[in-house]
């Protein structure tokens, strides 16, 4: 609204102003003085609207707070109408409202105006990428354009500048000399302001700011009609913020391509070249991370350089810069937060530290979780870390041995040896680090440290050694008495920890995960510092605590594992300063309901709730939620009559698992979701009865009462960001079909998820799409097997027709349909013959498609689709698709082939598989796909050309692209393509790998993970006799079979029996029969083990292999 006041609040605050007649006095003054408001929110916007209009322009931040204001009278007025008149009517509601609305009349005066000019633009980016070099280029532009340099001044301002030094650089520019002599800053400031504003339309370009500084101080002006125009750049976008920069414009790093292209034009003679340098080139260029003055400087050092010994040892020195790049990412900022009581406050503040290191460029965003540090600033801060405060870091440099005792040196103060390969550490290993704070050994196969290994590390406060092999902890732990984090997260195999009496600084403990812990350790009642507590994944442990959670009284964060009850009234209620609570399990929802009215849930800041005693099945998380309930318990209601589901109002994530409804639909059986305005992510799996998520009632049906309803389901709907709908036999779609929902429901819908609903036929139809999907980002159906259409627009008799729609609309006069959708998955959809009608899917959005199992679909876009829509392709999967013929339809019904070439600059990887009657890509056109490094073409017998266009160079031999890293297919239906010219073949050849005619697709992955299947080959397998005995299949057996029979199915057999040794050595851990044989499939010795038995000399033992090691770590 404080855009552009527009939507369902608006339109909400014009039906309350129509109240029914016959209403008090009182009445009619708040709907009068609600009149005026709105008159005034109007003008205001419309002169905001005509402002901005204006370049340089935008609205005061005192308007922005005002229009926000108005918004919340709105609202206020809205929920008092929707929870009865008699509210609205109220002496101290209504005089409340009169008086904050007229309030609100009086305040929207502003004789400062709605706008002010803002000419200031923040160019940021890390060092070496090239601002100076953009900036430079506009400076030089605008010299050109206005033939005189009166008007555009350039000043370089660098580290360590002070506000004089800047006036004094500033006058410099001008040629200002009578300024250099001034002594008084503030007089100076006036001055250079009047000069500044003489000179009218003046481009002030301010290069290399490393700290923020008031322009006002310099004399700068800026905000005003006669102001100059700021362009300035930095490291850092808080300088841009904090410097009041209209907008801000991130320098990134070059892509590979472009990268490699900068860095050959420096190098120069590349076609000279030998391919053995050429080669080395291009790993050294990768090395330099994208930024252009790295790639200069490097490629300018390398010019005319031949010996290949001096270029390997380039490479060498880049690499081993960074002692091995493991996965430099870090959740945490452990140790700095120590002073902050409140986790929520260590928590918000931890945050801020990172977006702030990301916000100056030395962090970059990994996902939606994780950090990962730039190459060139990781290798800095390692160099600087080697001497004063001193850092160890091996994290990722493939160690089998711990370091060397040299290495160790008294004046430790941080050690990461973490992603490693360190299976043993040596017994006589003592470390001499009294100064060590940090160690992480975390994702290391050790079993065991050396009991002393810690007896000289007293000053320790992380330790980390998550996701390590190891059984029992040292006894010279219990020592380390000044221990803050002690960190054991999927320790699986830990059994034994010993007395942490004396860690009395302990304020994190982390046993997530620890299977084989059965014991509480000596002394952890006593940890009286303890904040944070995770015992999500061990039930034993969190068992035995259950009853005495109350002796950790500071406790503020504690996760929880859900099979086991938690609260009825006692052990959790006692923790008064817990703020964070996980994986809690309440028995029933009448206990629930009870306890959200507690006070000691109105503490909870983050909460995940288990609800009932059923089953329900973890589900990534897309979006972030913070405040999660989800109900297992087989119905809505808690007992026989017992009280209706409510959840709290601040619940952001709700997940309904294996529940009965009484209603048709979701609102209809849940009432109380309209409270829920923080909702931003519903899933339904296995509820019986639930055919839509709402339906509206309109016409003559409707009443004011269910009007003012189907209002706040649209402000329900409007918060939603991920929708999941999964095994629900009753679905036919998202609202009832035929009925009419206002503009703007599932606008801000992100993800949207339906599986296995087999009712279902069609999913986007005209009065939903009516509703608002425009921001749609990704579509994943499957398993729906009534499904024919995904965007169905028809009339009553089943016609296509043209519906009125204000959507976007092409160059072309095409409607297009989710103009935001990136990610399109298809999958097991039998009777699916198409995805639309009338109009195109994605708006130049579409990045991933994957189309599988779908038998009646024979092309998967229309015929009218050009470049232009798919020009983001990244990903394109297209399997056992029965009767396609195109990807995209042929452009005339004749069938004619086209000619020319179709450009895919982004696409990656395609796949095309099982493909029977498929012809080409595009009929008659080859694309051309620059950024491609993956193609597989398998059982496609009718295409005959390579779905890939090929350049020639000027020596008729083709171009390879340049990111081309394999082609798979099969080995006939290679030598069968047709080729504009055979050299081309020959390029492509050593990118080929080409499997035997007639070979398997078999995805051992698909085969695990479909419902059902694992049970299905388990029994399968147990009734097959192997070596002519009636013994079921063990390890060994398994392996002779998959070498003489060729059965990729034996390789699940011997997989599975693996993970059965697995978890039996897990589940008892001292037999050692069971651990002899667990060394069979574990670690060095399975890779030894499979190197000789997969020494096959055919196409499909390396497939074997293959698939081997995959799922030896699919099972670790």
């Amino acid at each position: 609204m404080t855009n552009d006041l527009k939507g369902s609040s608006m339109e909400t605050l014009k039906n309350l102003l129509n109240i029914s007649d016959g209403q008090d006095d009182k009445l009619q003054t708040l709907k009068r003085k609600a009149r005026a408001l709105h008159a005034k929110a109007e003008d205001v916007l419309s002169e905001i609207k005509q402002g901005e209009l204006q370049p340089g322009k935008r609205r005061r931040k005192e308007v922005d707070n005002w229009l926000k204001d108005v918004e919340e009278a709105v609202l206020q007025l809205q929920n008092l109408e929707l929870r009865g008149k008699g509210l609205i009517t109220s002496e101290r509601s209504n005089a409340g409202l009169i008086k904050q609305i007229g309030d609100l009349t009086m305040q929207g005066s502003f004789p400062r105006g709605f706008t002010f000019y803002d000419h200031g633009i923040g160019v940021y980016g890390p060092g070496g990428v090239g601002k100076t070099v953009l900036l430079k280029e506009i400076h030089d532009e605008l010299l050109e354009r206005f033939k005189s340099s009166a008007r555009v001044y350039w000043v370089s301002v660098s580290h360590g500048i002070t506000l004089p030094m800047l006036q004094d650089k500033i006058a410099e520019a001008m040629n200002l000399s009578y300024l250099l002599t001034e002594k008084n800053a503030i007089r100076k400031a006036a001055s250079l302001s009047y000069e500044l504003k003489q000179r009218n339309n003046v481009f002030l370009f301010l290069d290399d700011v490393w700290e923020h500084f008031s322009l006002e101080e310099v004399g700068v002006p800026i905000g005003d009609e006669n102001s100059c125009k700021l362009i300035l750049t930095t490291r850092s976008l808080d300088v841009c913020r904090r410097m009041k920069c209209r907008k801000t414009v991130k320098v990134e790093p070059l892509s590979k391509e472009k990268a490699w292209e900068l860095f050959s034009k420096v190098l120069g003679r590349r076609d000279h070249m030998p391919p053995e340098i050429n080669e080395l080139a291009e790993l050294v260029a990768a090395e330099c991370a994208g930024l252009p003055l790295g790639l200069i400087v490097m490629a300018g050092s390398m010019r005319e350089v031949d010996d290949i010994q001096e270029w390997r040892n380039t490479l060498e020195e880049l690499q081993n810069s960074s002692e091995g790049q493991p996965d430099n990412r870090n959740r945490d900022i452990p140790s700095l937060l120590d002073k902050i009581d409140s986790w929520q406050k260590q928590f918000d503040k931890g945050h801020s530290m990172l977006n702030k290191l990301e916000n100056a460029c030395l962090l970059e965003r990994y996902d939606n979780r994780c950090v990962k540090m730039h190459n060139f600033i990781r290798d800095m801060a390692i160099r600087i870390t080697n001497t004063k405060p001193r850092y160890m870091i091996a994290a990722g440099a493939e160690l089998r041995r711990i370091p060397s005792g040299r290495r160790w040196t008294i004046d430790l103060d941080k050690a990461s040896l973490m992603h490693n390969f360190l299976s043993e550490i040596q017994p006589g290993t003592i470390p001499m680090c009294p100064d060590l704070t940090t160690l992480l050994l975390q994702q290391n196969p050790f079993t065991k440290l050396p009991d002393s290994f810690f007896v000289h590390m007293k000053a320790l406060k992380v330790l980390n050694l998550s996701k390590t092999s190891i059984k029992r902890l040292p006894d010279s732990i219990s020592e380390l008495k000044n221990l803050r984090a002690l960190l054991l997260e999927f320790c699986k195999r830990l059994h034994f920890v010993p007395s942490v009496v004396k860690l009395t600084s302990l304020r994190e403990l982390d046993f997530s995960f620890c299977w084989s812990m059965k014991d509480v350790p000596h002394g952890m009642n006593q940890l009286a510092e303890l904040r944070f507590l995770d015992l999500e994944g061990c039930k034993d442990l969190c068992q035995l605590l259950s009853g005495s959670l109350s002796t950790f009284s500071h406790i503020q964060c504690l996760k929880l594992d859900p099979d086991v009850q938690s609260i009825s009234g006692d052990d959790v209620l006692k923790l008064g300063c817990l703020e964070r609570l996980e994986g809690c399990r309440i028995s029933d929802v009448s206990n629930f309901n009870k306890y959200v009215k507690s006070q000691h849930f109105q503490q909870l800041k983050y909460y995940e709730f288990v609800v009932g005693a059923g089953q329900y099945k973890r589900v990534d998380h897309s979006i972030s939620a913070e405040r999660m309930v989800i109900l297992c318990s087989g119905s809505l209601k808690g007992g026989s009559g017992g009280d209706l589901f409510v959840p709290p109002e601040n619940t952001q994530d709700l997940q309904i698992h294996n529940s009965a409804f009484d209603a048709r639909s979701l609102v209809g059986a849940l009432p109380s979701l309209i409270r829920l305005t923080a909702l931003k992510r519903i899933l339904i799996r296995r509820c019986r009865m639930i055919e839509v998520i709402w339906s509206p009632v309109s016409g003559v049906e409707a009443t004011q009462e269910k009007n003012h309803f189907n209002a706040a389901v649209v402000l329900l709907l409007q918060c939603l960001q991920e929708l999941i709908l999964t095994d629900l036999h009753d679905f036919r779609g998202l609202v009832k079909g035929g009925v009419a929902i206002q503009r703007g429901a599932f606008s801000n819908l992100k993800i949207l998820v339906i599986k296995y609903c087999p009712n279902i036929k069609e999913l986007f139809t005209s009065n939903l799409l009516k509703g608002g999907l425009d921001n749609l980002q990704e579509l994943e159906v499957e398993g729906c097997e009534e499904l024919e259409m995904i965007i169905a627009v028809h009339d009553d008799g089943g016609r296509e027709k043209i519906i009125d729609f204000e959507g976007y609309v092409d160059k072309d006069g095409d409607l297009i349909w989710l103009p935001n959708l990136r990610a399109l998955h298809l999958r097991q959809l039998p009777k699916l013959t198409g995805i639309c009608h009338g109009g195109m899917l994605g708006k130049c959005s579409v990045e991933q498609i994957s189309v599988e199992y779908c038998a009646k679909i024979k092309q998967i876009f229309k015929s009218s689709l050009t470049q232009y829509h798919l020009s983001n392709l990244r990903e394109v999967k297209v399997a056992a698709c029965n009767i396609l013929e195109e990807i995209i339809a042929s452009p005339n019904s004749q069938g004619q082939e086209s000619s020319g070439t179709y450009e895919l600059p982004y696409l990656r990887a395609l796949e095309l598989d099982d493909l029977p009657c498929l012809t080409s890509f595009f009929h008659g056109i080859i694309p051309t796909c620059g950024s491609i490094e993956h193609i597989n073409v398998t059982n496609c017998p009718i295409v005959k050309r390579l779905p890939l266009s090929v350049p020639l160079h000027n020596n008729g031999e083709g171009l390879v692209p340049l990111f081309l890293q394999q082609i798979k297919a099969d080995q006939e239906w290679w030598e069968s393509l047709e080729w504009d010219n055979p050299l081309i073949k020959k390029t492509l050849l050593p990118f080929t790998k080409l499997s035997v005619a007639g070979a398997s697709s078999f995805d051992i992955f698909e085969e695990l993970g479909s419902p059902g299947r694992l049970h299905e080959l388990e029994n399968k397998f147990s009734k097959t006799k192997v070596n002519n005995s009636s013994e079921t299949a063990d390890i060994n057996s398994c392996l002779t079979l998959l070498r003489r029979q060729n059965s990729e199915l034996f390789l699940v057999m011997f997989c599975l029996e693996a993970c059965k040794t697995h978890n039996a050595v897990r589940r008892d851990d001292g037999d050692d029969e069971k651990e002899a044989a667990l060394s069979s499939v574990n670690g060095a010795e399975l890779q030894r083990r499979g190197n000789e038995n997969f020494e096959i000399e055919s196409e499909f033992g390396k497939r074997c292999e293959q698939h081997f090691f995959s799922l030896i770590v699919y099972f670790a």
